[in-house]
């Protein structure tokens, strides 16, 4: 008999063990959870990543050095355009020699521009993510696949930082 209470007390020690570890990891507070996935928002990240703005700066001057000139014509091109004027077709020719150009630097920028940027930000979200030991960062945008995510899994702020720290080269 003392067999059999000692073997009910023994199973009621390590049942009772396994429920208070269970309790302690399922009650464990939420900022000391590891996660294994998180996201950001791509638009913010985007937008606000050093790169682009530095890209977007200097595209903007190519544009307006190209548009400036381009109003100034197209001015003189108007009065001139009813008189029918060898000077009225050459200054058609050139606005349309300026706009062809102007719509290939804006392409170029919208295209190639853009994929650089995400190539960078793909490298430096994956060094981030390695770093975190997070194992899924989505990406999503304001009307992406995400409908709801917990605050404490959205890192487009910590991500973002990181990125432009990379970019700037602070860190390695």
């Amino acid at each position: 008999m003392n067999k059999i209470k000692l073997l009910v007390f023994i199973n009621t020690i390590l049942i009772s063990g396994i429920i208070i570890c269970g309790l302690v990891i399922y009650l464990k507070p939420e900022n000391e959870k590891q996660d294994d996935f998180a996201y950001v928002d791509r638009v913010k990240l985007f937008n606000q990543f050093n790169m682009t703005n530095d890209i977007k700066s200097i595209e903007e001057k190519k544009i307006q050095a190209i548009k400036k000139p381009m109003d100034s014509i197209y001015s003189i091109y108007q009065k001139l355009a009813n008189k029918r004027s060898n000077k009225a077709k050459d200054l058609e020719i050139e606005l349309s020699r300026r706009s062809l150009l102007l719509d290939q630097i804006q392409e170029n920028y919208t295209n190639t521009l853009t994929q650089q940027i995400w190539e960078r930000l793909h490298l430096y979200t994956s060094a981030y993510a390695e770093e975190n030991k997070i194992k899924i960062l989505f990406g999503s945008a304001e009307n992406g696949n995400i409908m709801y995510a917990k605050k404490d899994i959205i890192l487009t702020d910590s991500v973002l930082f990181f990125c432009n720290q990379k970019y700037e080269g602070y860190i390695k």
